[in-house]
């Protein structure tokens, strides 16, 4: 599976991923740097296993059990951080502060984050996605 970025991409979704979530784009560290869940930008150590099937970033050294993402050493992938930093504009938010949109059908649309209350109209949801 390819690592590239492309704007558009439906092969992999990490263009519509980072689109969709420009907040967590934005605190992506620089690909030179290996991190720990840890010592992680709040917003991408909420997000790793979501990051990480969307092929934003890579295990850099696998420590203990597969799925223990607290012991790993992580790597945001050059191709996902270029598109970050050069493609997408500073994200609009919601009255809350998040940039993500769930879609609950009839017209209904809430904050695309866990346990967030926030709902808006299409017109807003619509802005917000547009960035």
């Amino acid at each position: 599976m390819s690592s590239n970025v492309v704007e558009g991409s439906s092969v992999n979704g990490e263009a519509q991923y980072l689109r969709a979530n420009r907040l967590v784009a934005r605190a992506l560290p620089h690909p030179d740097e290996t991190w720990h869940r840890a010592t992680a930008p709040p917003l991408v150590a909420e997000t790793i296993s979501k990051l990480l099937a969307n092929h934003i970033i890579e295990i850099a050294v696998r420590h203990g059990a597969p799925t223990d993402h607290n012991a790993h050493l992580y790597r945001t992938r050059e191709s996902a951080y270029r598109y970050a930093t050069e493609c997408l504009d500073d994200p609009t938010t919601l009255d809350c502060g998040h940039t993500g949109i769930r879609n609950l059908g009839g017209g209904e649309y809430t904050c695309g984050r866990e346990g967030c209350p926030v709902r808006v109209d299409r017109a807003t949801a619509r802005e917000v996605l547009s960035g």
